[in-house]
């Protein structure tokens, strides 16, 4: 039996479930997973939610000058040849207005890479409260919002003394081994404070683990990102994570038939006031 924070731990999922995460603890004590494993001991005690259902999506290749578009959950934006153009697939999904910070910091110089931003979609984006710690948020509720520039979604929170975010991002549909390790070049959180400007957190990439895949020919993986930001206002908006992907290893082909699934979960830990 496999030992997870020095307790036992009966494993029940594999990464074909709809939730890969498992969340261990109840109200009014500090979470075991995902909070202390990962580092994030300061948030654990506090507000946790998770996705209710994995987010699926796939990227194709199209012609013209987006190159890329997704299927469903997530839209794609473009940073052009050497910083020059942001271009985005839905002009009804926010950028949260990074244009011209991604187009400094993230110039593309190969032309080969995208970014995934969360959209406005009825299908299994919703978070919802598996538990509350012992210093819980006045409030966190996950929602769609609408910014200057189009729709997004995420957690508002009250009472936010600091957060952690944790991603697993998972798939038995490679089709070559190793394609999402190669191909996920950053996982962000986009987020702002009060009536302050949006701004990224770099999330740090903590564990791999190889798997089979659906079949004979396919492979699976699944990699788990985090980090944490001390909060200087109470009021958070803490958005669905934003994926920067490298085009490479055939995990992006010209139909969605042929490319791979990709399956993101979110668990957002609040530490209250």
């Amino acid at each position: 039996m496999p030992k997870v924070n020095g307790f036992d731990a009966i494993m029940t999922r594999h990464i074909t479930a709809d939730r890969v995460f498992c969340i261990i603890g109840r109200n009014g004590t500090r979470f075991l997973q995902p909070g202390r494993s990962l580092g994030l001991s300061a948030v654990a005690i506090g507000t946790c939610l998770r996705s209710e259902h994995y987010v699926p999506f796939k990227v194709k290749k199209i012609s013209g000058t987006l190159g890329y578009e997704c299927n469903e959950n997530y839209s794609v934006f473009r940073v052009g040849h050497h910083g020059q153009w942001w271009l985005g697939q839905d002009s009804d999904t926010s950028d949260y207005g990074l244009a011209t910070s991604m187009m400094t910091n993230f110039p593309n110089d190969d032309n080969d890479e995208l970014w995934l931003f969360p959209k406005r979609t009825s299908s299994v984006s919703d978070m919802d409260v598996v538990g509350n710690g012992g210093l819980p948020a006045e409030s966190a509720v996950h929602s769609d919002l609408y910014l200057e520039d189009g729709w997004t979604r995420g957690v508002e929170a009250t009472g936010c003394y600091d957060w952690g975010v944790t991603v697993c991002i998972h798939s038995n549909d490679l089709q070559v081994a190793d394609a999402m390790a190669t191909n996920m070049r950053g996982v962000y959180v986009p987020f702002f404070e009060g009536n302050g400007s949006a701004r990224l957190l770099s999330l740090n990439m903590k564990k791999r683990i190889t798997a089979a895949g659906s079949s004979s020919v396919k492979f699976g993986d699944l990699m788990v990102w985090a980090g944490t930001y001390r909060a200087t206002n109470g009021t958070q908006w803490i958005g669905d994570p934003v994926l920067r992907i490298h085009d490479g290893s055939s995990m992006i082909r010209n139909s969605y038939n042929d490319s791979s699934e990709l399956r993101v979960e979110t668990v957002v830990q609040i530490r209250g006031t």
